[in-house]
């Protein structure tokens, strides 16, 4: 992926998630989340077994397909 795709790909994902490229490239869920959204994802993060749900799901599957292609 080249530099110009990664700041298109930046742009769209932050004005999805209503923040800024730089807080998404900072990486704390909590600068762009709501505090009941990250208190979620903290709570997925913190059981091995819900994170092996969420890796197996099939859009999971997808998007590390498509990430490995772009290595």
């Amino acid at each position: 992926m080249n530099n110009n795709n990664m700041n298109e790909l930046m742009k769209k994902a932050s004005s999805c998630l209503n923040t800024t490229p730089d807080k998404i490239q900072n990486g704390r869920v909590e600068d762009f989340l709501t505090p009941d959204q990250a208190a979620k994802v903290k709570k997925v993060l913190a059981d091995e077994n819900a994170i092996k749900k969420l890796l197996s799901s099939p859009q999971a599957m997808e998007l590390l397909k498509g990430l490995k292609k772009n290595e």
